[in-house]
């Protein structure tokens, strides 16, 4: 016998993950079952009553968010979205909406958190946050921060590339890019 769905009163055949098709789909866009639609208006007025919003804390989007926790509608971001209605237009087509908060992740969307900032000045905020994907926060990741100082230090002690690829698990050419800077640079 064909297994069922999970969810109770579903009956349909399994697509994926103990889910049918069509609950596996509410699953992976929504990131849960209980979504239900949102009547027209909703985000619009949801939008005016809180473009004005006083307080420093964080305000969190009350509706859908993607898999990395950013407020959506459709497919724009939320906080793109509420920074134009709080401070017009981002200055070229370039920039970004940048979180002073470092919270977009966890659905912030509070004007006063949010400005137009370059690329660049979104990438610092990052850093400075914690919220970048770099090094050993990066989920493809092979070697910590200690492991590279270790690399770095047997490289200019006259090691071959190859013999600490070997010993770290790595590729020769992972070796020679923490060597020329290219990965791991911002480690001193």
């Amino acid at each position: 016998m064909m297994d069922q769905c999970s969810v109770d009163e579903c009956g349909r055949l399994v697509h994926a993950k103990g889910l049918c098709k069509r609950h596996y789909v509410r699953m992976h866009r929504h990131g849960n079952l209980n979504f239900e639609r949102v009547p027209n208006g909703t985000y619009s007025a949801w939008f005016d009553a809180h473009v004005n919003y006083a307080s420093d804390e964080c305000l969190t989007w009350p509706f859908r968010r993607d898999a990395d926790g950013y407020a959506r509608v459709g497919s724009a971001g939320v906080h793109r979205i509420m920074c134009e209605r709080a401070h017009g237009p981002p200055p070229t087509s370039k920039h970004e909406c940048a979180h002073n908060c470092g919270r977009g992740n966890e659905g912030c969307v509070n004007p006063r958190h949010l400005r137009w900032a370059t690329c660049k000045e979104n990438h610092a905020d990052k850093i400075i946050h914690g919220t970048i994907n770099r090094g050993e926060c990066n989920g493809a990741a092979k070697l910590t921060a200690q492991a590279v100082m270790i690399v770095r230090g047997r490289l200019s002690g006259g090691e071959t590339h190859t013999s600490i690829a070997n010993e770290f698990g790595v590729s020769r050419e992972a070796i020679s890019a923490i060597k020329r800077g290219e990965v791991w640079g911002w480690l001193k």
